[in-house]
C-alpha cells in the first residue's frame, strides 16, 4: 500500500457533516412514510403513492453518502509520498516576435491562394508546434504596428493573426527598418532568449525617406 499524505488533512472533520446530512435524509425518509400512514389506510397508500422498493431507497442514500465522502477526500488532496514525476527541461523558453509584411504586394497570387494568406497559414502551423514560448505579432507596411504583444496564449495570437490583412496598417510601402525597430521594442524581458521572424516579399521601400530625398525641379527664368 502506498504511503499517503494529505495536503489539507484538517478537512477530515467534514466527514461528520456528511454523516449528519445522510442521517437527516434517513430521518426524513422514515418520518415521511410514517406521517402518510397515519392519515390514509394501507389500501389508499398503495393507490395514492408510488411505493419505492426498499433496495432502491437504500441504494439512493448510499450513493449520496459515497458522493459526499469521496468529495471530501478529493478536497483533502491525497498524494503519494514516494510518487515522482519526470519533467522534461529540454526545451528552452524564448520570446518570438513575428513581423509580417501586410503591404498590398502580399495580395499577389503566385503563392496559393495568395502571399499573405500563405504566410498566415505557415505562421499558424509554426505556432502550433511551439510549447512554452511566448509569441507576438507585428504587422508592417509603410509603418509597423504591434498587433499582439508577447503572450503564451496561442489561441489569442491565432485569433489576432486571422484578423490581419492589408488594411491593418494605413501607410503603404515596405519599411523593414520600422518593422525591426518596433519588434525590438516589443521584447519586454531582458532575461529571455529573443527571436525575430521577419516575413516579407520584397526589399525595403520607405516612401517617407524617398520623399525626403527627392527634390522638386526649380523653375528657370528666361531673360
Amino acid at each position: 500500500m502506498p504511503d499517503w499524505a494529505w495536503v489539507h488533512p484538517q478537512l477530515v472533520h467534514l466527514l461528520w457533516l456528511a454523516l449528519a446530512i445522510v442521517g437527516l435524509l434517513v430521518y426524513l425518509e422514515l418520518r415521511g412514510r410514517d406521517a402518510l400512514r397515519r392519515f390514509v389506510s394501507a389500501v389508499m397508500l398503495r393507490r395514492l403513492a408510488f411505493a419505492q422498493p426498499v433496495e432502491l431507497r437504500v441504494t439512493r442514500l448510499a450513493m449520496i453518502a459515497g458522493t459526499l465522502v469521496f468529495g471530501i477526500l478529493a478536497l483533502m488532496r491525497p498524494q503519494s509520498r514516494h510518487a515522482s514525476e519526470k519533467v522534461s527541461a529540454s526545451k528552452v523558453s524564448a520570446d518570438i516576435i513575428v513581423a509580417l509584411d501586410v503591404s498590398r504586394s502580399m495580395l499577389a497570387e503566385d503563392a496559393a491562394p495568395y502571399r499573405l494568406a500563405r504566410a498566415k497559414a505557415d505562421i499558424a502551423e509554426l505556432v502550433g508546434d511551439m510549447e512554452g514560448n511566448r509569441v507576438g505579432l507585428v504587422a508592417f507596411a509603410g509603418r509597423a504596428v504591434v498587433m499582439s504583444p508577447l503572450t503564451p496564449d496561442y489561441n489569442y495570437f491565432n485569433m489576432v493573426l486571422r484578423g490581419v490583412d492589408t488594411r491593418s496598417v494605413s501607410r503603404g510601402g515596405t519599411n523593414l527598418g520600422a518593422a525591426i525597430r518596433t519588434a525590438v521594442r516589443a521584447f519586454n524581458d531582458p532575461q529571455a532568449s529573443k527571436l525575430l521572424l521577419l516575413i516579407t516579399d520584397g526589399e525595403a521601400h520607405d516612401n517617407t525617406r524617398w520623399r525626403k530625398r527627392r527634390r522638386p525641379n526649380r523653375p528657370t527664368c528666361a531673360s
